[in-house]
């Protein structure tokens, strides 16, 4: 349960921990020098798009969104909703400092627009940008608005602004570190802003689809209490934010968007974001009517939902990985052998048919459909005596430190872990702590492993903050302390050469050297879905302002913007 730090930047935005989550990460394409569909300049590209969602099917499938339904009836205007959300976002919503977990996405969406969207079929589109256009060599991305929108608070979302959201969040301690490379903003007229890199940056506009693309009013930046009053130019507006118990939105009257029919949005009056951090007691919400709608990351509850509710459900292709995080830099997995002597004493088949109970084991960091996915990138079988072997090798390991989130779905996923390992006879303590803390201790490295879950595949790119070895010390979004020269020269691969040959390769030699080094131990490849009730229709749509559908849901992160309510 976890979540990413783009979360921590969109990008950050979906690492988490927890075997039911994990962090949500990053949340790019590799841009190509192409337009998208809608005509506007600079689209994303990751890889072949006939692919990217597997056998016929487009990653849009998630959105079986009640459509059929749906599409019959006209919306209604008027309602409110509860919506249980799996964490709190306990640092707040200033999207330049915060750390936002998959809930803290789902909330940000309502407040604030992202610059780009993802689409069904690999690319990014413009969203609150109007167009983004790269020089020949991709060192420089030219970023227009759209003309006539407003922040919440009435002031223009121009080329001012944009600049002024760019210097922030290269400021920021944690999602200043994915703007690195970036190395002047310029202020081009009105609307727009140039934006210069050291180096290449091909994937560029898939980097603003997650926290680092929500833009700020310059009011909120400007106010010592920032994280506590957000100011956006989204669809709802920020009525008031208990923590662990309520974030409360307004339908904006104001919003410069309408659905593809040409229907002013939004539909709802209002939305409170609950977060509820167990599981079974997210759903006893849900059934006893407390709830409209929950966000939830668990198989096991799937048939249980999709009886009684309609579902909006991630599809083929992008989804995150939920594995074990290693602690690379020190004992005692900072020794290849005891990673390979706790991976073969994992029983993964085991581990997901009990926590999990569909789909197969995963194989690497890709999953299916998506640019480095390999059917066998050499990950350690189970072989239990095999593990023993090489601990009697290594010598005593001491008590390892298993970390998770407090779900009891995840605790009691770390309790099986902990009991194969014994088997090895490794001695396991488990640690519990709340999402927020699990974050700061894996920045921090304070840990040794933790369960987890990232990584979507929809951007090799932007995976480059949580793999290259850039990010591996201080405060690092590399949270295992990975250094490796093959991945280091895969991910500038995907930074540089637009060519999705090129990023595939890469990608799949990164895959490799997971599979050879043991830097984590992978389990499945997650799916998230929403439960609600009938009287909810249209929960994740989401349109481009030309009218074109983009993804309605990528790891858990849905936008409620065109969800509406049938009176009664």
């Amino acid at each position: 349960m976890l979540v990413s730090l783009l979360a921590l930047l969109a990008l950050i935005a979906a690492a988490c921990g927890g075997d039911d989550d994990a962090a949500s990460g990053s949340d790019g394409t590799e841009a190509t020098d192409g337009t998208t569909d809608d005509g506007t300049d600079g689209t994303g590209d990751a890889g072949d798009s006939s692919d990217s969602a597997g056998e016929g099917d487009s990653a849009a499938d998630s959105g079986d969104t009640d459509s059929g339904a749906a599409d019959a009836m006209e919306p209604e205007y008027g309602g409110a909703i509860v919506v249980g959300l799996e964490g709190e976002t306990g640092q707040g919503w200033n999207p330049a400092t915060s750390q936002f977990a998959v809930s803290g996405h789902v909330v940000a969406r309502a407040i604030f627009d992202p610059l780009t969207v993802e689409m069904p079929d690999g690319t990014v589109a413009p969203f609150l940008l109007e167009s983004f256009t790269p020089s020949a060599d991709f060192t420089e991305w030219t970023l227009t608005m759209r003309p006539g929108i407003v922040f919440h608070d009435d002031t223009p979302a121009d080329g001012e602004a944009l600049a002024r959201h760019f210097e922030e969040v290269r400021k920021s301690t944690l999602l200043g570190s994915i703007l690195r490379p970036l190395d002047t903003v310029t202020v081009v007229d009105d609307l727009s802003v140039s934006l210069t890199f050291t180096r290449p940056v091909a994937d560029f506009p898939g980097w603003l689809t997650g926290q680092i693309g929500y833009l700020t009013a310059p009011s909120q930046y400007d106010d010592d209490e920032s994280a506590s009053n957000p100011v956006g130019t989204g669809p709802f507006t920020f009525v008031e934010w208990i923590p662990d118990t309520k974030l409360v939105v307004e339908k904006n009257p104001n919003y410069w968007r309408t659905d593809g029919e040409g229907r002013e949005l939004p539909f709802l009056d209002s939305i409170e974001f609950r977060p509820i951090p167990d599981s079974a007691t997210r759903k006893l919400a849900l059934d006893s009517g407390d709830l409209d709608a929950s966000i939830d990351n668990e198989a096991q509850d799937f048939a249980d939902y999709q009886a009684d509710y309609e579902l909006t459900v991630e599809g083929e292709g992008y989804h995150n990985t939920s594995y074990l995080l290693l602690n690379t830099s020190k004992p005692p997995f900072d020794d290849v052998r005891v990673r390979r002597a706790v991976a073969m004493c994992t029983d993964r088949d085991l581990y997901n048919t009990l926590r999990w109970g569909v789909g197969d084991v995963a194989s690497g960091p890709f999953s299916p459909g998506t640019p480095g996915y390999l059917e066998d990138a050499g990950f350690p079988a189970f072989d239990p005596d095999g593990g023993r072997d090489l601990l009697a090798e290594v010598g005593s390991l001491g008590t390892i430190t298993l970390g998770t989130t407090n779900d009891n779905f995840n605790r009691d996923s770390t309790e099986l872990i902990a009991s194969m390992w014994g088997d090895c006879g490794i001695d396991v303590q488990i640690k519990q702590v709340d999402q927020g803390e699990l974050i700061t201790l894996a920045v921090t490295g304070d840990f040794e492993a933790f369960l987890w879950r990232n990584h979507n595949g929809f951007s090799l790119g932007l995976e480059r903050v949580w793999w290259h070895s850039d990010y591996a010390s201080g405060l690092a979004l590399n949270f295992g302390r990975i250094q490796d020269a093959t991945i280091d020269a895969a991910l500038d691969v995907a930074l540089t050469d637009p060519d999705p040959a090129a990023v595939q390769a890469a990608a799949e030699d990164i895959n490799r050297a997971f599979g050879e080094q043991v830097y984590n131990i992978w389990f499945y490849w997650s799916n998230w879905l929403v439960a609600y009730g009938p009287e909810l229709h249209d929960v994740g749509a989401i349109t481009t302002p030309e009218g074109t559908p983009a993804l309605p849901m990528i790891e858990g992160r849905v936008f409620f913007t065109e969800a509406w309510m049938s009176a009664g």
